[in-house]
């Protein structure tokens, strides 16, 4: 006979709950853009933290981005920004520095944006090991203030990958640090637009 998950087994409704989320946002988003007559062209600044879960296992971490400005010209559709997102361990016992280049793309309007973005540990300057990391993210962004302010809270959900490789190991490097992680997150954003 087959056996049966017990109900309170932790990885059965982490699929359904990313997939219930992301479908959430696909519906939403006309609806809320169509409302929206904001027109912005870029953003200025952007604080987030994200929580993510692996997405086999009972891997969890942190993350926090204390800084990501635009770059170049700002565009009403889609820009270009750069950041530094830090990595702190929960159950993945990781902490790591990355710096990290994104596309951001708004394809209804200035409320609902996908975001794409690659990057590299800062702990690759040793030599020793590589590590990278790269999401995608959907995001919805609310005005704070009023219906015309610069200033939104932006809720979003996504997958994120991570993996790390030994070069020489000199450093004798957690295994754990060179493990791959793919995990799906939730994360929440205040942002300065221009």
């Amino acid at each position: 006979m087959r056996r049966q998950k017990p109900l309170g087994c932790p990885g059965c409704f982490r699929k359904p709950l990313l997939l219930a989320a992301l479908v959430f946002s696909l519906f939403t988003a006309p609806f809320l853009s169509a409302q929206n007559r904001i027109r912005t062209r870029g953003f200025f600044a952007d604080f987030s933290v994200s929580y993510d879960h692996v997405f086999s296992g009972d891997g969890s971490a942190l993350y926090l981005t204390p800084y990501d400005l635009g770059l170049l010209t700002q565009s009403e559709y889609w820009f270009m920004h750069q950041s530094m997102l830090i990595q702190i361990p929960l159950a993945t016992k990781i902490f790591d520095i990355y710096m990290v280049l994104g596309i951001t793309v708004y394809p209804f309007r200035d409320i609902f944006s996908i975001t794409a973005n690659a990057g590299i540990s800062l702990s690759n300057i040793t030599l020793n090991h590589f590590a990278y990391t790269g999401k995608l993210r959907t995001g919805v962004d609310i005005p704070v203030f009023r219906n015309y302010s610069r200033h939104f809270l932006s809720l979003g959900t996504g997958v994120r990958h991570r993996n790390g490789f030994s070069f020489l190991d000199y450093m004798s490097i957690s295994d754990d640090y060179l493990k791959m992680f793919n995990t799906f997150f939730f994360d929440i954003a205040y942002r300065i637009r221009m």
